[in-house]
């Protein structure tokens, strides 16, 4: 297996663990985060510092987005992961589908809250923005890698056929 692919391997793990641990706990327990005092809700509680949508004001927005990602993204991630370690060629273009909308399903929940003002973060300072940016760039950077890579592996198989005829 090449390192692009292992490299794969271990964002898709990494996804599929966090889907099922800590985001399957935030859509059981979102709408009383507040009075839990286990170590998740004391995580969220602390992510709430960069965006209250995740902790004490959740709304219709983050429990679809999550709903969609647990339910339907981590099946994707799975296929994926199925076709890498089988050495399938059809992983290639659900690699692209899946990190290109996994990328731009979080770098709109980002810009939302751009132009929202930052309307869930109750303190706008330093700490917050790291506090609220910095969780999510594994989705944001990782899918997009995800994307480019086998964008960039459908490129070169292009190139072999057109240099063939």
């Amino acid at each position: 297996m090449s390192r692009r692919d292992r490299a794969a391997v271990g964002l898709l793990l990494f996804f599929i663990l966090c889907a099922f641990t800590i985001e399957l706990y935030w859509l059981l327990h979102h709408d009383r985060l507040p009075q839990r005092d286990d170590f998740l809700a004391r995580a969220f509680a602390f992510y709430g510092r960069g965006d209250r949508g995740y902790y004490n004001r959740v709304s219709t927005f983050e429990i679809g987005l999550e709903s969609f990602n647990v339910l339907f993204t981590q099946a994707l991630h799975a296929f994926v992961l199925a076709g890498i370690l089988r050495r399938k060629l059809w992983r290639t273009l659900l690699q692209l589908v899946v990190g290109s909308y996994v990328c731009y399903s979080t770098a709109l929940y980002l810009v939302a809250n751009h132009v929202s003002g930052y309307a869930e973060m109750p303190h706008h300072n330093l700490a917050s923005f790291l506090i609220f940016y910095l969780p999510n760039l594994p989705w944001l950077l990782g899918s997009g890698w995800l994307a480019w890579d086998s964008g960039e592996r459908i490129a070169t198989a292009f190139r072999k056929i057109e240099a063939a005829v």
